[in-house]
């Protein structure tokens, strides 16, 4: 470009300026000082290129977040599950799940989108597991699942909606849950079918649990999700069957868990809590109760030996199992082939029983186990209802239920199954004294039929409350309590016995 009226052009200005300061700078008798310069030169373009590539390192390794400046949303599906465990209470479970996550470094958001309806979001934990290094969590967020019909009209509230009739369609604006304008006229009181636009924002399907958490680098890594969640629950069962001699029997159980938490657990390494755990019982939403899908109970195999823990015992089941959405599922722990029992008659009555008219009473049927090994058991036994049965000619005859509580090994345990048709008795006050503020004294007698063609023995028990001293008796006693006295007598074939006793109430002032 030519100068005008013997002016530089500014271009021409630039390059004479930037060749008189290098011609300045290498204008020096020494050829060593112009060798310094360009050495200077060449450090300070050296600098600048490290400066570039330090920012660029920066940038590639800066947290990953959206152009607004938000974390980065990560989504956990059921698929990253690499290990789920559930120990199930009475009424709740402890669920522990183990994924494995690709986080970026810094802070993100890790979304769980397939938690129960049940949990209880105070007690969620999230850790880093393994040797991917740790992370830090920040704040965690549970949202319900939010498709009512209640939720769906608020979220509609000023859209315009359709009315469905059965042969008519009407376009309306939803005001209110259940109050529309009509072509400038109000609607109040419809019962019938809304159509509406579409699914109001920030409402979901299903419950979503989300944890704002914070990594030190990117990268896969394993983490642990816990938490307790209601809607899970266990009981014991247990089958009885009684030998034709009657003394001794056959006994399986079964561990029946119920999943009414709203999801499903798949390949679930599943132990049950046996013991008084104290849990609070306002902790968690109540879950929605919906038919259940009932698992085929399997046959009883080998024993499920308890493990001891605190003060409780566990029984951690051999093989995982898939509890579905809404199933329950029976699984066996006890098997023991023959357990001896006794059979005996008992009657209960009270000092007041029997004071105007004679009260009769048919005489329960209880069957004692020793639950030791000498008797053919010797395990812990949780609670639970325990059905007895006989077989009669090959065929299984139905003769009782009673349930049991936590028996520990080397400990009695009693099942009333009913009542004797052919075994009664009788009791009547005979006489009463009143011994002003010493007390009082009563006599009673009580008669014993049996009916049956073998003779039985019977005990004749009786509640006395207070301090007491038994005055007479014609048969043989036994204080079992502080306010319980048993008689044991034995009763011939068709043979009728009778009792007396007399008792005196003291009082202590």
């Amino acid at each position: 470009m030519s100068s005008v009226r013997g002016k530089p052009t500014p271009k021409a200005a630039t390059e004479d300026h930037v060749r008189g300061r290098m011609n300045r700078k290498c204008e020096s008798p020494s050829p060593l000082q112009c060798v310094a310069s360009v050495a200077d030169g060449a450090a300070r373009l050296r600098w600048a290129l490290r400066l570039l590539l330090l920012s660029l390192v920066a940038i590639v390794l800066a947290p990953a977040t959206t152009v607004a400046g938000t974390p980065q949303v990560v989504k956990s599906v059921a698929k990253d599950r690499l290990e789920m465990g559930l120990t199930i209470y009475a009424d709740r479970a402890l669920v522990s799940e183990t994924r494995r996550v690709e986080l970026p470094r810094g802070r993100s958001v890790l979304v769980f989108a397939d938690v129960p309806e049940t949990i209880d979001a105070t007690s969620v934990q999230l850790l880093s597991v393994g040797r991917e290094g740790s992370l830090r969590v920040i704040e965690q967020n549970y949202k319900q699942a939010g498709i009512t019909t209640d939720n769906l009209l608020r979220g509609s509230v000023g859209k315009n909606v359709v009315l469905i009739d059965k042969e008519r369609r009407t376009k309306a604006r939803l005001l209110a849950p259940g109050i529309y304008e009509v072509e400038g006229q109000v609607l109040i009181g419809r019962k019938g079918p809304v159509l509406l636009p579409a699914v109001p924002k920030g409402l979901s399907e299903r419950p979503v649990l989300s944890c704002v958490i914070e990594a030190k680098r990117q990268g896969k890594r394993t983490v642990q999700l816990t938490y307790l969640a209601s809607g899970l629950s266990w009981k014991g069962f247990y089958t009885a069957t009684v030998g034709e001699d009657e003394t001794s029997m056959s006994l399986q159980g079964l561990i029946s868990i119920a999943n009414t938490s709203g999801a499903s657990y798949r390949d679930a390494r599943v132990s049950v809590v046996a013991g008084s755990v104290n849990l609070s019982r306002d902790k968690f939403p109540r879950p929605e109760m919906r038919a259940m899908k009932m698992a085929a109970a399997p046959m009883p195999g080998a024993q499920i030996a308890p493990q001891q823990a605190f003060e409780y015992h566990v029984y951690a089941l051999p093989e995982p199992v898939t509890l579905e959405r809404g199933q329950q599922k029976q699984v066996g722990f006890v098997s023991a082939d023959r357990c001896r029992l006794s059979k005996r008659y008992q009657f209960d009555w009270s000092y007041h029983s029997g004071r105007g008219e004679p009260e009769r009473q048919s005489a329960k049927i209880v069957l004692r186990i020793d639950n030791n090994e000498k008797s053919g058991l010797g395990m812990p036994l949780p609670q639970g209802k325990v059905r007895v049965y006989q077989r009669l000619k090959g065929q299984l005859l139905l003769i009782g239920e009673d349930s049991i509580g936590n028996v520990p090994k080397g400990e009695k345990f009693e099942l009333m199954v009913g009542r004797a048709f052919d075994v009664v008795a009788e009791q009547k006050r005979t006489s009463y004294r009143s011994l002003g503020r010493e007390g009082e004294e009563a006599s009673f007698a009580v008669s014993v039929s049996n009916r049956k063609k073998k003779p039985i023995t019977v005990i004749v028990g009786e509640r006395i409350p207070g301090d007491w001293k038994m005055l007479e008796a014609t048969a043989d006693y036994e204080r079992v309590r502080a306010n319980r006295v048993e008689f044991k007598l034995a009763v011939g074939a068709n043979e009728k016995k009778r009792i007396q006793f007399s008792v005196r109430i003291i009082r202590r002032y």
